[in-house]
């Protein structure tokens, strides 16, 4: 992985996208809810591999509004998909409930 320099805003975002996507599709199939494996598990497994992936540069790299957006829509999206529920469910109050933050919202903003 690496910062990605460009004139481009989203080019970073994008390349942010792809790694955190190969993380999360690597352990979706190592466990998954419907083997018998907790939310909370998941949801553990979700924040120490694949949010991490999400957050890297995001401090060195500018992220337009956009660029933001797309990585909190796929955050919501993975977490969903981690515990086995529906894309059409509400993401707020579900990372909230599970204490997962925003990405445009910094950890110790939201404390």
């Amino acid at each position: 992985m690496g910062v990605v320099l460009s004139n481009r805003t989203d080019s970073h975002s994008s390349q942010i996208l792809k790694a955190a996507t190969g993380a999360f599709y690597t352990l979706q199939g190592a466990s998954r809810c419907d083997d018998g494996v907790q939310s909370e598990a998941m949801t553990r497994i979700y924040k120490q591999a694949v949010q991490p992936v999400l957050l890297y540069g995001m401090n060195c790299v500018f992220q337009n509004k956009k660029s933001i957006q797309s990585l909190d829509t796929a955050q919501g999206n993975f977490v969903k998909a981690a515990i086995g529920i529906s894309k059409s469910c509400r993401t707020t109050p579900l990372l909230d409930g599970l204490e997962i933050h925003n990405l445009s919202c910094p950890a110790s903003e939201a404390e």
